[in-house]
């Protein structure tokens, strides 16, 4: 009864090439649906080459997959818009966070579209980790940082991002939202 997998862009990095054959035969003989977890935008120390950088970076692994015999029905976007911002490993200079969403959004387009260039038929999903932001005022789930919202407002983030992003082609075709039940 199961339909699809998910599988981590670090996971095609490191698995050896007989394990990522061995996997993309899986996925082609039980005709499964395959999507990718990755990061996107991925150091905000690249700056104005944040999308050509990130794409540039995540692409090998997909390549490898793709070589291997695997499809790629989606690649889902693990929060993009905070990584621009700082709030993930990557990235060591404060100077060079993105602060505006409409930048953000423009890189991220940016990307959307190398990476389509290499995979015509691969759907985008946006995944944001909801615990970690605030919505329309209200706390994070943690409720950290001056504002108790962690990375800021979502509601106003998705509102400045999305109407770039899905006004031409690529566009994202679903919002996964990562949270733990006890938050909903």
């Amino acid at each position: 009864g199961i339909g699809g997998i998910k599988l981590y862009i670090g996971w095609l990095r490191k698995a050896s090439d007989e394990e990522v054959a061995k996997m993309a035969g899986l996925t082609r003989d039980r005709k499964l649906l395959v999507a990718v977890e990755a990061g996107g935008l991925l150091n905000h120390d690249w700056g104005d080459q944040i999308a050509e950088k990130s794409a540039a970076s995540e692409l090998p692994p997909l390549r490898r997959w793709r070589a291997a015999g695997g499809q790629l029905d989606v690649l889902e976007l693990d929060g993009p818009v905070r990584r621009a911002m700082g709030f993930a490993g990557w990235g060591k200079d404060p100077a060079k966070r993105f602060t505006d969403f409409k930048i953000i959004a423009a890189e991220l387009d940016e990307y959307l579209s190398a990476v389509r260039a290499e995979l015509p038929a691969t759907r985008f999903h946006l995944l944001v980790n909801f615990p970690n932001w605030g919505w329309r005022g209200g706390p994070s789930y943690h409720a950290r940082g001056p504002q108790r919202q962690d990375y800021g407002d979502y509601f106003t983030a998705l509102n400045a991002v999305l109407p770039v992003v899905q006004a031409a082609e690529p566009r994202f075709s679903a919002l996964t939202i990562d949270d733990p039940y006890d938050y909903a």
